[in-house]
C-alpha cells in the first residue's frame, strides 16, 4: 500500500470509489438560448412574487439548478433581478468563465454553490459586498485563481461552510477567516497554497472541520491548533487531511487532550517528527489516524487501546519498533477494521502468539479486522498462524518481507475469502482512502471504501519455499493472488482454476515447473497473469484465457 520512503506528491493518483474532478469537457445539448431561459424564467418569477404570489416566492427563493447540462459564462444579470433569492446552486454543470463583479450576490441569499464546473479567474470581494447573510459558500472542483477571499467573513459574521478545495489558488492563506465565528468548516485542499496557516483561524471556537490536504503549507504545527475544542475532522480527504504538505516540527509534546470531539486526524506525507503523543490517545471520540510517511519513531504505547471508536489506522513509513508490543497494544482497539503498519519495525520477527493474551483472545478482540497491510517490515521468520482466523479479513498484504518456510496452510482459511455469507464487507465509504500499489508499475489507487477494494493475498518478495499448497483453491471469493519473487517449487496446482474471480494472478520468479495447467482457463474474469521467469515447459493450451497475455507473461 504504498511503498516509496517520503515521496513527493503523488501526481498520479487516481480515486477509486470517490469523486473524480472533471477532465474534460462534455459536449451538451443545452445550448445559450436554454440558459438564457431558465435564468429569465426565474427572474420574471421574481417580480411576479415581490408583487403577489406566494408560490413563486418558494420558487426563487431556491434557485436549484444543480446537474443539469448548462454551459457557457455566468450571465451579468445572473443576480441583479433576484433580490429574494435564498439559494444559488448551479453545482454540476458546465459553466465556464469568471464570476463577475458587476452584479454582488444579493443581501437575501444564504447559500451558493458553483461548485463542480468549468468556472476560473479570481473572486473578487465586490462579489460579496452586500452578502450580510451568507452562510455557506461553495465553490470547489473549478479552476480559480488568486488568493483565497478572507474578506468573505468581513461581509457576513453568519458563515458556516467555506469549500474552496479543487482549483488553483495560490499564495498564502490570508488573515480574515478568524472574523468567522460561526465557521464549522473550512476546506482548502488541492490547490496551490503555501506558507502557514493564519493563526487567526484557531480563534474559531466553532471549527468542526478543517482540511487542507495537497498543497504546499510548511512549518511548524502550533499549539493554538488544539485551542479548537469543537474540532471533529483535522484534515481529511474529501475532506480529512494536512496530507500531502510539508508540514514539520516534534509533536511529541503538543496537547490534544482538548480535543475531545476529534473524530479524524489525518498528517500523513509531511515531515513531522518525534514520538505519538500520550495525549493523542485521550482523544476518545476518534475513528480514523493517518500518521505515515513521516520521521515519526519509538514504539506504539499502550494507550492507544483507549480508543474504542478506532476503526482505521495508519503508520506506515515511518520508524517504529516493537512489532509484538505494536500488535499487543492495537489488539485493545475492538473496533479496528483496517491497520496498515507497513515500512516500520525493520528486521523483526512477527510472533506467533500476540503479546500477552491467547489466540483466542486476540481474535475475539478484533473479529471486525478486515484490512492488514503489513508490507515491506522485511520481517524474519515464519508467517503467524493466527492471521489466518480473523472471520472478516478480506486484505492481507505481506509482501516484501523476509518470511520463510513453507506457504502456511491456515491463510487458505480466510473465511471471508472462503464463505459467501462471511465475505460482504462494509459499503459505506472509509474514513480515509486506503492507497494500494498494484506492483505492475502504475500509480498508486485510492480505495474510497471497502467495497471497491479487491480482496487481496499478496505475499509478494519473500523467501517462501516448497509446494503452493493445494489448499489456496479454497479461496474462492479471492481477486488478486500474488506469489511472486518467491522460492516456490513444483507445479501449479490445477486447485487455482477453482478460483473464478481472480483478476490477477502473478507467480513470476519462482522455481515452478511442469506445464501451465490447461484448467486456468476457467478463470475468466482474469485480466492481468505472469508467470514469467520459472521452470514451465510445453506449451499453452490453446483457446483459453492464457493466450490473450503476452509471451513476456
Amino acid at each position: 500500500m504504498g511503498y516509496y520512503k517520503k515521496s513527493e506528491k503523488e501526481v498520479g493518483e487516481t480515486e477509486v470509489g470517490g469523486r473524480r474532478k472533471k477532465s474534460e469537457k462534455q459536449k451538451l445539448e443545452v445550448g445559450e438560448r436554454s440558459w438564457r431561459l431558465t435564468l429569465q424564467t426565474v427572474t420574471a418569477g421574481t417580480a411576479e412574487a415581490a408583487g403577489r404570489e406566494e408560490k413563486c416566492w418558494r420558487i426563487v427563493a431556491s434557485g436549484k439548478l444543480s446537474h443539469n447540462l448548462l454551459y457557457g459564462p455566468l450571465p451579468d444579470i445572473l443576480f441583479s433581478s433576484l433580490t429574494r433569492l435564498e439559494t444559488i446552486d448551479l453545482s454540476f454543470n458546465s459553466l465556464s468563465g469568471e464570476v463577475t463583479s458587476s452584479s454582488p450576490l444579493p443581501s437575501s441569499v444564504r447559500v451558493v454553490d458553483f461548485s463542480s464546473n468549468y468556472l476560473d479567474g479570481t473572486i473578487h470581494s465586490t462579489l460579496f459586498k452586500v452578502a450580510s447573510n451568507l452562510v455557506s459558500f461553495n465553490v470547489s472542483n473549478n479552476s480559480f485563481v488568486g488568493n483565497i477571499p478572507s474578506y468573505i467573513c468581513s461581509n457576513s459574521n453568519l458563515i458556516n461552510f467555506l469549500d474552496f478545495s479543487y482549483n488553483e489558488f495560490s499564495g498564502k492563506i490570508p488573515h480574515g477567516f478568524g472574523e468567522c465565528e460561526q465557521l464549522e468548516f473550512f476546506r482548502a485542499g488541492f490547490n496551490i497554497l503555501k506558507g502557514l496557516l493564519p493563526y487567526d483561524i484557531y480563534n474559531v471556537s466553532t471549527l468542526r472541520e478543517l482540511s487542507l490536504p495537497e498543497n504546499d503549507l510548511y512549518g511548524p504545527i502550533g499549539d493554538e491548533i488544539v485551542q479548537s475544542i469543537n474540532l471533529i475532522v483535522l484534515n481529511r480527504k474529501n475532506p480529512t487531511k494536512y496530507r500531502f504538505n510539508f508540514l514539520d516540527g516534534d509533536i511529541t509534546a503538543l496537547d490534544f487532550s482538548k480535543l475531545s470531539s476529534l473524530h479524524i486526524l489525518d498528517l500523513g506525507y509531511n515531515h513531522l517528527t518525534g514520538k505519538l503523543p500520550e495525549s493523542l490517545f485521550m482523544c476518545k471520540s476518534l475513528v480514523a489516524v493517518r500518521l505515515s510517511r513521516n520521521y515519526f519513531f519509538g514504539e506504539i504505547p499502550a494507550t492507544v487501546s483507549h480508543l474504542q471508536s478506532l476503526s482505521f489506522i495508519s503508520l506506515s513509513n515511518n520508524s517504529f519498533t516493537n512489532i509484538t508490543g505494536a500488535v499487543s497494544n492495537l489488539m485493545g482497539c475492538k473496533s479496528l477494521t483496517a491497520v496498515v503498519l507497513s515500512l516500520n519495525f525493520f528486521g523483526e520477527t512477527l510472533s506467533e502468539g500476540p503479546g500477552i493474551v491467547d489466540k483466542k483472545c486476540w481474535i475475539e478482540r478484533l473479529k471486525e479486522l478486515e484490512v492488514i497491510d503489513l508490507s515491506v517490515n522485511r520481517f524474519t521468520g515464519k508467517i503467524p498462524s493466527w492471521l489466518g482466523s480473523f472471520p472478516k479479513l478480506f486484505y492481507l498484504d505481506l509482501s516484501s518481507n523476509l518470511f520463510s518456510g513453507v506457504f502456511p496452510r491456515e491463510l487458505s482459511t480466510l473465511q471471508a475469502m472462503t464463505m459467501q455469507q462471511t465475505s460482504k464487507v462494509k459499503q459505506f465509504s472509509l474514513e480515509l482512502p486506503i492507497a494500494v500499489n498494484p506492483h505492475n508499475g502504475s500509480s498508486l489507487l485510492q480505495y474510497t471504501s471497502f467495497s471497491f477494494l479487491p480482496p487481496t493475498l499478496n505475499v509478494r518478495n519473500n523467501s517462501f519455499n516448497g509446494n503452493i499448497p493445494a489448499e489456496i483453491g479454497r479461496l474462492k471469493l479471492l481477486h488478486v493472488l500474488d506469489l511472486s519473487m518467491n522460492k516456490f517449487t513444483g507445479k501449479i496446482p490445477d486447485q487455482i482454476s477453482a478460483l473464478t474471480n481472480l483478476e490477477r494472478l502473478d507467480l513470476s520468479d519462482n522455481h515452478l515447473s511442469g506445464k501451465i495447467p490447461s484448467s486456468l482457463k476457467a478463470l475468466n474474469f482474469l485480466s492481468w497473469f505472469s508467470a514469467a521467469n520459472n521452470n514451465f515447459t510445453g506449451k499453452i493450451s490453446r483457446g483459453n484465457q492464457l493466450e490473450s497475455f503476452p509471451a513476456s507473461s
